[in-house]
């Protein structure tokens, strides 16, 4: 899942055989218009419709998260935290990578 910024630019290297994985927006909208970089304020819509991604990723599969230091926020990291196990692997100024596990 990519937040506002990242988007973009992983769904080209995705597209262009760079990046091995499906990508995802966060908020899902961002996907009509991935040129756009502002990052609004996480709605309780976009933060469901995260958890319903995490929710489909197999057991032996991994999430990651390329967000906007805004979105790095209880509003998403509790819930997912309580369906997985969350872990911050990068953080930035400009962003924060993280990695989202299912739960056994």
């Amino acid at each position: 899942m990519a937040g506002p910024g990242f988007y973009l630019p992983a769904l080209l290297a995705a597209e262009r055989g760079r990046l091995a994985a499906q990508v995802a927006s966060l908020p899902p909208g961002d996907a009509d218009h991935p040129g756009w970089f502002i990052a609004w304020p996480l709605r309780p819509g976009d933060v469901a419709d995260t958890l319903r991604v995490a929710g489909a990723v197999p057991m032996d599969a991994r999430l990651f998260l390329l967000l906007p230091p805004a979105y790095d926020a209880p509003a998403l990291t509790v819930p997912l935290s309580q369906r997985g196990t969350l872990r911050e692997l990068v953080r930035q100024s400009d962003g924060v990578l993280a990695l989202w596990t299912r739960s056994r």
